[in-house]
């Protein structure tokens, strides 16, 4: 899986947006953590972002997913895969 850091949407390297969220969404003891990177200069409802969803569990265990070319304000509702 690519690297949040190394491969926004858009691939290249160099500068980068960044952003970070935590939801809690779901049962009460099921939240949601997303980290989204994009391309230096990118709007945040702009369709150029990776994000990674990570889903924390009761039991202590996550999961991840990630979403590419969406865009960060939408990250609630994007198909993540």
């Amino acid at each position: 899986m690519p690297s949040i850091l190394t491969r926004p949407a858009g691939g290249g390297g160099g500068a980068k947006e960044l952003r970070q969220d935590y939801q809690p969404e779901g049962s009460p003891e099921t939240f949601y953590s997303y980290i989204g990177a994009a391309n230096k200069g990118s709007l945040e409802s702009a369709e150029k972002w990776f994000i990674t969803r990570i889903t924390h569990f009761p039991n202590g265990t996550t999961a991840t997913a990630t979403a590419e070319d969406v865009a960060w304000t939408d990250r609630l509702t994007v198909i993540y895969t």
